[in-house]
């Protein structure tokens, strides 16, 4: 899935793809290279591109697309990521962890 808008805030758009088992490409705006892009390639989901850097993002894809192994990768490590940190009870539990803290600010 490739996402490059010039702006954004948290961006569900990746983090649907990668729910369906898609790599991203997407432009370093917003949160995305949060859950894009891991310490090391090995465990990364996709990449991040500099904002309006449209021949980069072409290259990128390109490159993942004649690669099947490492779209496999980051297919995997997409499906894996969302499971662990954005799945419905793991968000639900982190709305949670706020309104704790501003209910024990009272």
């Amino acid at each position: 899935m490739v996402a490059l808008p010039r702006y954004e805030g948290y961006g569900l758009t990746p983090l649907e793809g990668m729910a369906c088992g898609l790599p991203v490409i997407a432009s370093d705006t917003g949160y995305f290279s949060e859950f894009i892009v891991a310490q090391d390639e090995e465990n990364s989901c996709g990449k991040i591109v500099p904002v309006e850097e449209y021949k980069t993002a072409s290259r990128e894809l390109i490159k993942l697309l004649s690669n099947e192994q490492r779209f496999k990768k980051f297919s995997k490590n997409a499906l894996k990521q969302v499971a662990k940190n954005y799945s419905v009870l793991s968000e639900a539990m982190a709305i949670n962890k706020v309104y704790e803290k501003l209910w024990s600010q009272k």
